[in-house]
């Protein structure tokens, strides 16, 4: 099997959605976000026209040196107990060093603990989170709800009660989302890009953007921002 690079966004995102390991920071507009700092590449084990596991890269050129810095977000896409998994990782790692990465950092969307490939070390850090939460929402509601917490529920009523109103937003529109993110972080003490990045990124995810915004009389007051993608457990 062959190590190609992918060009066909169309294609890439099929995949991608198609998998059971597909993750939303594998789809091509997650990695065109990220311009001008990273440079996405897209990677595939190929055989003929079939694609057995895939990669997509982001490239970081450490500044005044000529090394770069190798990343997979929510990457590879493919099973983590398969072998071609495995074989697409060293073929992308042998291909990394061509590009004069230092190393290759994945971060996938399965349990560290499925992980049995050889010359892997554990980061101390991690970027993206370490756990997640899985709500199956082919439940009924009730019973998605009864998994709250009391006072969540309590909260979520009374919202609704009092005249808090929730709309999706059109595709490409962030609407008041920065202004409450911003409130938000700035009384947290944490730091957020500006703007413009969060209107770049609602932009080139696409239909794989979605925003929710609550509002109570005729005022922001807080968002839901989902970055969608096919595949069992997203």
């Amino acid at each position: 099997m062959n190590l190609l690079e992918i060009k066909d966004k169309t294609a890439w995102n099929d995949y991608v959605n198609a998998h059971s390991g597909g993750h939303p920071l594998q789809l091509w507009g997650w990695g065109e976000s990220k311009r001008p700092g990273w440079r996405p590449v897209r990677l595939a084990l190929v055989e003929g026209d079939t694609w057995s596991a895939a990669a997509q890269v982001l490239l970081w050129k450490i500044p005044r040196i000529k090394w770069v810095v190798a990343y997979v977000p929510r990457g590879p896409v493919g099973a983590a107990e398969s072998t071609v998994t495995q074989e697409l990782m060293e073929q992308v790692i042998d291909w990394a060093r061509q590009q004069g990465a230092i190393y290759v950092r994945i971060e996938p969307a399965w349990r560290m603990s499925d992980l049995k490939w050889p010359g892997l070390r554990r980061a101390k850090h991690q970027l993206q989170m370490r756990q997640t939460y899985v709500i199956d929402l082919t439940k009924p509601l009730d019973e998605i709800q009864a998994a709250m917490s009391r006072k969540h529920r309590q909260y979520s009523g009374k919202a609704l009660r009092d005249g808090v109103e929730v709309r999706r937003l059109e595709p490409g529109v962030i609407g008041d989302m920065y202004a409450i993110y911003l409130a938000t972080a700035q009384r947290a003490g944490f730091g957020i890009h500006a703007r413009d990045y969060y209107l770049n990124l609602c932009r080139e995810l696409g239909a794989a953007s979605v925003l929710y915004e609550a509002r109570f009389e005729n005022q922001p007051v807080a968002f839901l921002w989902l970055a969608t993608g096919g595949g069992d457990g997203l």
